[in-house]
């Protein structure tokens, strides 16, 4: 006995570089990184969708749900993929400087997930610095060294370091992994780190 004829046949999913694009339209970034971190999946997995046509179902139901995406247009690709009506705003772009040794560039505005951003951050505030190890966001509002990492200039030359407030208007520094002592008024804090993304 032959199976029956299915009553709902499967569908044409969008697959490989096709659901890839869709997913970071989706979520507001321009880079295979940026959807890994979206998601918390590594790097290489996006590879092997692309390279190999798959379809990330599961990530397909996660976006729709978290950002109200219409299920139609992000998994196959028919239709507007935001809701008429939706009050959602999926991204932030941000300034993007790249920090290598002591000195910084402009690099391209970069889109990130608002859901992500931490502490009150958004676009008139925070600037992105990269450098080769991490990602940092930084305050730019938040120039009032306290405890914690902040980006300084000292003599035009950028750095990241971790300071501690102590009395009398004084802050510790760490300078050649050794603790330094200097007037509040002798460093130009740039802004505080507010979150960091680490590359493996």
């Amino acid at each position: 006995m032959g199976r029956l004829e299915a009553k709902v046949p499967p569908f044409e999913y969008l697959k490989g570089k096709e659901i890839v694009d869709k997913l970071k339209e989706s979520v507001g970034v321009d880079i295979d990184l940026q959807l890994a971190d979206v998601f918390g999946v590594p790097k290489g997995t996006i590879g092997t969708w692309k390279q190999r046509e798959l379809t990330p179902y599961e990530l397909i139901l996660r976006t729709c749900l978290a950002y109200d995406v219409n299920l139609e247009a992000l998994a196959l690709g028919k239709g507007e993929l935001f809701k008429e009506g939706s009050t959602k705003s999926l991204s932030e772009t941000l300034i993007a400087k790249q920090l290598e040794g002591g000195q910084v560039k402009d690099l391209e505005p970069i889109s990130f997930d608002k859901s992500l951003l931490t502490n009150g951050l958004d676009s008139s505030n925070c600037v992105v610095y990269k450098s080769d190890s991490e990602t940092l966001f930084v305050n730019i509002e938040d120039t009032n060294p306290s405890s914690g990492r902040y980006l300084i200039d000292i003599d035009g030359v950028i750095s990241i370091t971790k300071l501690q407030r102590l009395p009398g208007g004084k802050v510790s520094m760490q300078f050649d992994n050794a603790p330094v002592v200097v007037e509040v008024s002798d460093l130009k804090v740039v802004g505080k780190v507010a979150m960091s993304l680490v590359r493996e």
